[in-house]
C-alpha cells in the first residue's frame, strides 16, 4: 500500500513541480519544439507519461530537481509504470495569452480510493475465512497488482486545466499544475487519507 501511495506521489510531484530538463537538445529538436502548439506539447507530454519516459517529461517542463522522479523500490516503479500505461487523456481547447497558455484536458485513471477500499475489504474477508490470519505483505501486493490489472478496475475521470509557459521560444509545462496533479493521483491521495 505504501508503495502505491509513494508511486502516486512521485507522479504528483512530476506535475506539481516538474524536473529540470537537459538544456542541450539538438537544433532540430529545438526547432520542432518551437513549432509545437500548446495542445501539441500536452499531447506529446502525455505520450511520454504513458511510456514512463521521465527524461522527455523533464525536457518539456519549466523547472524542478532530479530527485523528484525517483522510486524507492523496483515494485514502486513497476506500479507507477503500470498506472501510467493505463491512463487516458483527452486534450481539448487551448487558449494562448502572450507567453502563457492553458489547455483543457479530461484525465481518466485508476480510481485508487475504490481500488484500495476493495483490496482491504477482500483482505478482511480472507482473514476472517482463515481464522483471523492477516494477509502477508507479499499477498497484499499480489492482490493489489491483480486488481490494478483487472480490465474492470474502477476508474475516475477528472477535468484539468494544464498551464504552459513559453520558455526559450517553446511551450513547456508551467512549474505548478496542481489541478492536473490532482486529476492524475487525486484518488490516490484520497485513499491515503482514509
Amino acid at each position: 500500500m505504501k508503495k502505491l501511495i509513494a508511486a502516486g506521489l512521485v507522479v504528483m510531484m512530476s506535475f506539481g513541480v516538474t524536473a529540470c530538463g537537459d538544456k542541450e537538445t539538438s537544433g532540430k529538436q529545438q526547432e520542432q519544439a518551437k513549432e509545437q502548439s500548446p495542445k501539441q506539447v500536452v499531447d506529446a507530454y502525455f505520450e511520454a507519461v504513458k511510456k514512463a519516459d521521465f527524461e522527455t517529461m523533464k525536457k518539456m517542463s519549466e523547472s524542478a530537481s532530479e530527485d523528484q522522479i525517483k522510486f524507492e523500490s523496483p515494485q514502486e516503479e513497476k506500479y507507477a509504470k503500470f498506472i501510467f500505461s493505463k491512463m487516458s487523456v483527452e486534450v481539448g481547447e487551448e487558449k494562448i495569452d502572450g507567453d502563457k497558455a492553458t489547455v483543457q484536458t479530461k484525465v481518466t485513471s485508476i480510481d485508487f480510493g475504490q481500488l484500495v477500499g476493495k483490496m482491504f475489504s477482500e483482505a478482511l474477508k480472507q482473514a476472517l475465512a482463515n481464522g483471523g490470519q492477516e494477509q502477508s505483505k507479499e499477498e497484499m501486493d499480489q492482490m493489489l497488482e491483480a486488481m490494478m490489472k483487472d480490465e474492470n478496475a474502477p476508474t475516475a475521470t477528472s477535468d484539468a486545466t494544464v498551464h504552459l509557459v513559453k520558455k526559450d521560444g517553446k511551450w513547456v509545462f508551467a512549474e505548478k499544475n496542481e489541478e492536473l496533479a490532482k486529476a492524475l493521483v487525486g484518488t490516490l491521495q484520497d485513499a491515503a487519507q482514509q
